[in-house]
């Protein structure tokens, strides 16, 4: 089945939109296409918006990815929370970091995951555990 977009004016099957809801067998009235630009155009009019919306979801994650750790450094048990950073136990964060398109995303994948691959640390503790297991140094190749 196939569909005009009122924007574009192009007839395209009804994979090209998306739908209103799962629920339901409508989809938008725009083309994926169309509406990307609609999406583009209204973040570069609504930038401070999109900034604030952006940190305030940052910091949420943030503070979830802490309370599930338990809200306190796992060596010292500092707890201020703007010093309270994520370690990866076995060393290799800056790469494991790098696989992500956000940090965000790295917070959710750290609920997600559950393992013992990472626990938090106050600034002090990581950056003491970093100089003592040699994690600060990149082997030349």
């Amino acid at each position: 089945m196939k569909k005009k977009c009122p924007k574009c004016g192009k007839v395209k099957e009804r994979s090209l939109f998306y739908m209103r809801s799962p629920k339901t067998p409508w989809v938008n009235s725009s083309c994926k296409s169309c509406h990307s630009k609609l999406v583009v155009s209204w973040k570069e009019k609504n930038k401070d918006r999109v900034l604030i919306t952006t940190k305030k979801y940052r910091d949420r994650c943030r503070q979830e990815v802490i309370e599930f750790f338990g809200s306190k450094c796992m060596r010292c048990g500092f707890d201020d929370t703007r010093a309270l950073q994520i370690d990866h136990i076995a060393g290799g964060g800056r790469k494991d970091r790098a696989s992500y398109s956000s940090i965000q995303e790295f917070y959710k994948k750290v609920i997600e995951e559950k393992a013992n691959k990472y626990q938090l640390l106050c600034a002090n503790c990581n950056q003491i555990k970093r100089l003592q297991n040699m994690e600060h140094r990149t082997k030349k190749q």
